[in-house]
This record gives structure tokens, C-alpha cells and sequence, in this order.
């Protein structure tokens, strides 16, 4: 008697839970649209196919930029209603998925979906991706930054894309013998967003310190169309592999001074600084530079023996005076351990 009652209530409870709402759809794709055309909505329909009325008690959407609009009235049996989900692209450019919940009277649930890809007006992507390439192509940043790369050493950083055009582009790139490019997807659809992946092979950078260099990023159809992407990575010597032994015997630099003062400069001036070598090793000088425009740097040789010195001199040129003084700074890059990068001031007044 007892699982009677029991079997009964089961299918008391099968039958409150049966769903008298058969929905025509659950997704709708709008597609790509124009942030431009402002909101877009549609209309989900549904059938009571049951025999008694029934009603939607809530809607939940799953996010605000989402807005569900419906009759909370009984739709009796065989008779049609619908659920308006309605979306806002407003400064959401890009593809988006989003559900509205739907629970009914009857005690069923379901999920009515909208998707799209919004492309986006010039004010909205240009606050997330000011630089344009060109062909309706936007990209993150007009820089790209590897920071510290040990020699020898592999390096990646990445930049977003944005195709804000009604066309499907295909970006490549241009690069230098240490970097490489992969685009993901290789094909950017309209008002959708790409990645471009760049590896920094240090190993194949002649140079040590800050190098800079230049990518060229083209998009077809317009394959002739090259953006100029400038590249800064700064190359380190990698000493992770010396022992302390050889840490003990490893040639030690410094400066005979911290700057150069040349004074009142009329035209063309130079000077000169010293470098010592203090260690127990021979010295060798990877890279001597200024990053200021008019600065000419040699050295009298680049492989100093314990205990010896090298010569710097410094040659200014008039590019180099600005506002009427000079103040550059110089670096100075050995293959010592305990100071590998080395930094002086070169100083004067225009007369």
C-alpha cells in the first residue's frame, strides 16, 4: 500500500514537472551588425501544447546589456506567446553569446540564446585598439615590447587585432631574421578579434643591450598596404651557466668616472673615459651605444686583460645639443658578471 502511494506521488510530481511550452527556438544569431544600429532584438516563440493554461513566471537575463520583454499572462492550450530578448552593443564590439533563463508555470526551464558579432564604431574600438593599420584593420598597440631577453633565449609577446571593416582580412607580417609572427586566426572576420603572437629569438640578435628593429604588418585583400610596427627588446648576457669557480676568476668591469663633461661645446666636441678591468679574466666589450642622436662612441679595444684599460672617446655633434645643453646617456655592455651594463653621462652647454 505503501509504494502505491509512493508510485502515485511520483507521477504527481512527473506530470507538475511536464513542460506544456514547446519553444520554435532557443538560439538566435544576428550575425554581424554595426554598433551604429544600436540595439537588435527577437522574438522567441512558444506553443502550450498542454491541456491546461500556463504561464512564464520569470526571466533572467545573464547579463545587463540583455533585456527579456514578455505578457506574464496564462496562454491557454494551443495558443502562441513569445519572449522579445532584445541586446545592446553599445561599446561591446566583438562576438558575444548571451541567455535569457526562463522558468515557467508549469515548473519547466529553459534557456533562450542570442549571439553575433558587433562591429564596433570607431569611438568604442578606438578606446580599446587606437592604432590603425589600415583596410579597416585596428591594432592594441603601435609598439611592440619584448623587455629583457636573455642571449641565447627565446622570447614571446603578443598584440590583439580588430577588424572593424565589413570585409574578411587575412594579416601577415614582415619580420627580421629573430622574430617570427603567427596570426590567430589566420582570418579575421568582420567585427571579430584576431591575435598575433611574436617569438624574439635572442640567439639570432647580433647585437647585446636594447635593440630596436621594425615588423611590417599587411592585411589582404590590400597585401601591399605595410604598417610599420616598431620593436624594442633588450638582450642580456645569460651567466646562469658559470660555475663559482668560474664566477671567482670572470673579469670585472668599471668606469674610471661617471661622466664626461665637455663643457662649453661650440660645434663639434669630445672626450674621453676610462674602462678598467679589475677581474681575473680578459674583458670583452659586447656593445658600447647612446640611445641620443649626435653621440659618436669608440673604444681603443674591445678585449682588455686583467689588470689593463681601455680608452672611450666621446664625439658630440651639434644634433645632440638641445635647449642648449647636452645630457646623454651612454651604456657600456662587457661579459662581467657582476656588472655587465654599465651607464655614464655625457654633459656640456652650448656656447
Amino acid at each position: 500500500m505503501i509504494l502505491k502511494r509512493t508510485f502515485l506521488s511520483l507521477l504527481a510530481v512527473f506530470a507538475a514537472l511536464a513542460s506544456y511550452a514547446e519553444w520554435m527556438s532557443t538560439v538566435h544569431d544576428f550575425g554581424a551588425f554595426s554598433e551604429e544600429m544600436g540595439s537588435v532584438s527577437y522574438a522567441f516563440e512558444y506553443v502550450n501544447t498542454g491541456d491546461s493554461p500556463v504561464s512564464i513566471l520569470n526571466a533572467r537575463p545573464s547579463c545587463g546589456c540583455t533585456t527579456p520583454a514578455f505578457d506574464r499572462g496564462a496562454i491557454q492550450p494551443g495558443d502562441t506567446a513569445s519572449v522579445t530578448v532584445t541586446y545592446d552593443p553599445q561599446g561591446r564590439p566583438g562576438r558575444f553569446s548571451k541567455f535569457v533563463g526562463i522558468e515557467m508555470s508549469d515548473g519547466s526551464r529553459c534557456k533562450l540564446y542570442v549571439k553575433g558579432t558587433v562591429v564596433g564604431s570607431d569611438k568604442s574600438v578606438g578606446l580599446r585598439f587606437p592604432v590603425d593599420l589600415g583596410m579597416g584593420l585596428k591594432l592594441e598597440k603601435g609598439v611592440l615590447m619584448f623587455g629583457h631577453v636573455l642571449k641565447g633565449h627565446i622570447k614571446t609577446a603578443s598584440l590583439d587585432l580588430y577588424n572593424q571593416s565589413n570585409n574578411v582580412l587575412e594579416p601577415s607580417a614582415a619580420t627580421p631574421p629573430q622574430i617570427t609572427a603567427v596570426f590567430e586566426p589566420k582570418k579575421i572576420q568582420p567585427g571579430d578579434q584576431g591575435t598575433v603572437l611574436f617569438t624574439f629569438d635572442a640567439a639570432k640578435e647580433k647585437e647585446y643591450g636594447m635593440v630596436n628593429d621594425t615588423v611590417y604588418l599587411s592585411a589582404s585583400p590590400l597585401s601591399s598596404y605595410l604598417f610599420e610596427l616598431p620593436v624594442v627588446a633588450i638582450v642580456d648576457e645569460d651567466f646562469s651557466g658559470l660555475s663559482a669557480g668560474e664566477l671567482d676568476r670572470a673579469p670585472v668591469a668599471v668606469l674610471g668616472a661617471s661622466g664626461v663633461d665637455l663643457g662649453r661645446i661650440g660645434g663639434t666636441a669630445s672626450g674621453e673615459i676610462e674602462l678598467r678591468n679589475t677581474g681575473k679574466s680578459a674583458l670583452t666589450v659586447r656593445r658600447i651605444y647612446s640611445g641620443d642622436k649626435g653621440i659618436s662612441l669608440t673604444i681603443s679595444k674591445k678585449e682588455i686583460k686583467p689588470g689593463k684599460s681601455a680608452v672611450i672617446r666621446v664625439t658630440v655633434g651639434p644634433e645632440a645639443v638641445r635647449n642648449g645643453i647636452v645630457n646623454a646617456r651612454t651604456s657600456v655592455i662587457t661579459d662581467s658578471p657582476s656588472a655587465p651594463v654599465l651607464s655614464f653621462r655625457i654633459v656640456g652647454t652650448a656656447e
